[in-house]
């Protein structure tokens, strides 16, 4: 008896130090008192290793965080612009910040109201950690006066977080660059999953003076004059406004990933058309950065993103243009909050070549929303039937989440 009490005890113990079910309404500091302390996270993705963390003691900030409501909701946090842990004694609450500066506790369905001292202050301490974050958008005129020839620099993967060491030998629309040693060129090699590619990944390019959003692939190619580090050739680093040498224009890809190792990204997403989100979607599915791409998408039926994120991994190449339909046939639209485009697609999967025309459903919420894509409509990029897919396995709408513990 003594031993089932104890037991009741413990599980007592464990439920009052988890803030879990946070009554809609009420006052956060009601519930769980004032955080101890506040630490801010800052990273390019849900899943980058590489992060810059804040710890915030400030006593006027923590109580007025404290002050904010409770209020129930089913919409999904999307953008995460920043993530909170909410830490009083041993008890933690963690949390996503989106771009709008809503705050949403993980997992659950609710979000928290904050008062505008606390939203104000909030943004102050974001910014101020994303901006050591993330690289300064330096353009390729001034890039290359701070990364001379025979200048020496240290690129920092965005997402891994691993790093080495880089030397500039050439390159006059952008770097042409050698890992410095044979264990540079291995951690390089890593980086790209042991296998060496084209693929476009945001980096940082940290010189003396400066951290540099750029972009790297990581394809050993040309000539190279550093003996011994094992890298048969160089490879390429972009910049800000630089361009291919065989292009004047900025390669879509390389840009791409110049704006994500800039912080620069979600506030473009959420300023583009329908069209322009269309051309980021493809080019982030084809450099295969998933978490990228799936920041343009719809993600209210949380199935059909899964489901289409899972056959978009069978993905090798993809190119996605916008097209005039048959017979001229404009897109269809149903007034400013839905378009439907007409689409070519060519891709290359782990199942084959695929050439078709497709039809994407783009829309919004409000006039004021930013555009996102209907991922039940994007399985038809893969052969699905659109309809019965809806229909047979996935729900219209989202089923709310479990109650958040």
């Amino acid at each position: 008896m003594k031993q089932l009490s104890r037991s009741w005890l413990l599980a007592a113990l464990c439920l009052v130090t988890v803030w879990g079910i946070l009554p809609a309404g009420k006052g956060f500091a009601s519930e769980v008192g004032t955080p101890s302390k506040i630490v801010i996270t800052v990273k390019a993705s849900p899943s980058s290793q590489h992060a810059s963390q804040l710890e915030v003691k400030e006593r006027r900030f923590l109580k007025s965080f404290a002050g904010s409501r409770v209020e129930p909701t089913t919409t999904v946090p999307e953008l995460p612009y920043a993530y909170l842990t909410l830490v009083k004694g041993r008890r933690q609450v963690q949390c996503v910040v989106d771009y709008s500066f809503a705050v949403y506790p993980e997992n659950g369905n609710s979000k928290f109201v904050l008062s505008p001292e606390a939203k104000t202050m909030l943004n102050q301490y974001i910014q101020t950690l994303r901006e050591q974050h993330f690289g300064q958008p330096i353009p390729w005129t001034q890039a290359k006066e701070l990364l001379p020839r025979k200048g020496n620099a240290q690129v920092v993967d965005l997402e891994t977080g691993k790093s080495f060491m880089v030397q500039r030998r050439a390159g006059s629309r952008h770097a042409d660059v050698q890992p410095l040693t044979e264990q540079d060129s291995h951690v390089m090699k890593e980086i790209y999953n042991g296998k060496w590619s084209w693929r476009r990944r945001a980096i940082l390019v940290k010189t003396d003076d400066k951290t540099i959003a750029a972009s790297m692939n990581g394809m050993p190619h040309g000539a190279g004059a550093i003996y011994g580090n094992d890298f048969p050739g160089h490879f390429c680093i972009h910049f800000e406004a630089s361009t291919t040498h065989g292009k004047r224009t900025p390669d879509p890809a390389h840009y791409l990933m110049v704006r994500k190792a800039s912080g620069l990204l979600t506030g473009d997403i959420v300023q583009y058309s329908p069209q322009q989100l269309i051309q980021f979607f493809s080019t982030a599915l084809h450099e295969q950065d998933w978490e990228t791409a799936r920041m343009a998408l719809d993600l209210s039926n949380s199935e059909a993103v899964q489901l289409f994120l899972e056959q978009a991994k069978g993905i090798e190449a993809i190119s996605l243009w916008m097209h005039a339909g048959k017979k001229g046939e404009v897109p269809k639209v149903n007034g400013p909050l839905w378009v439907e485009l007409p689409v070519k697609v060519s891709m290359v999967t782990d199942k084959g070549k695929v050439r078709k025309d497709a039809t994407i459903l783009i829309r919004r919420n409000s006039l004021i929303s930013r555009w996102k894509i209907d991922a039940v409509s994007l399985l038809e990029l893969f052969g699905e039937d659109k309809q019965t897919k809806q229909k047979q396995a996935l729900p219209t709408r989202e089923t709310p989440p479990s109650k958040w513990v």
